[in-house]
């Protein structure tokens, strides 16, 4: 039989989460405005309000706190766009809602963490650039296979097999290159 946690253990899990968002808030918060180089572990201990012992025990090091800030910054731009083609009728509209939700709830609502993704996690190692590829190819997947479903509903055919890919990989580059320059 499981033993179930006490109250003091939860109440330090739960210290333990809030500090771990602490750490990775103010983190996100000097990336985006100052750059991932130009941040210091010492800088972000001080915006976090812990020492710097207390980021390393969370994080190995500056580039984890990135590579967390990158996935969770990926995650909701997933989810923003999948949802966006589920609402859709059609391809065209679905490109069309999706564009919408990347400018106006992504990059104006989540500035920072459209920073992060675009500008701030590109170049840093090639751990970093393999992780970068592939979550990348996993939203570029999941938008090509939205545009195909779409299509069948709508009875759309598609000149080649490959074209929902090229749609899908143009519309990441279009939102890549917009978030770099926002």
């Amino acid at each position: 039989m499981t033993e179930q946690p006490t109250r003091s253990q939860l109440r330090r899990e739960r210290e333990r989460e809030h500090r771990c968002r602490t750490i990775l808030d103010a983190a996100q918060t000097l990336f985006a405005d100052q750059g991932f180089l130009k941040t210091s572990v010492d800088q972000i201990a001080d915006a976090a309000e812990v020492s710097v012992g207390t980021v390393y025990f969370y994080f190995k090091n500056k580039e984890a706190l990135l590579a967390d800030l990158f996935e969770e910054s990926l995650f909701l731009l997933r989810s923003l766009l999948g949802k966006k083609f589920e609402e859709a009728r059609s391809p065209v509209q679905g490109m069309e809602m999706a564009g919408r939700a990347f400018f106006e709830e992504f990059c104006t609502r989540h500035t920072r963490k459209a920073l992060i993704l675009f500008r701030e996690a590109p170049g840093h190692g090639k751990k970093m650039a393999d992780r970068r590829k592939k979550i990348s190819d996993t939203l570029s997947t999941d938008l090509s296979q939205a545009i195909v479903r779409l299509g069948k509903e709508a009875g759309y055919e598609f000149r080649s097999p490959n074209s929902p890919q090229v749609f899908s990989n143009c519309i990441l580059g279009v939102y890549e290159k917009v978030a770099y320059h926002w």
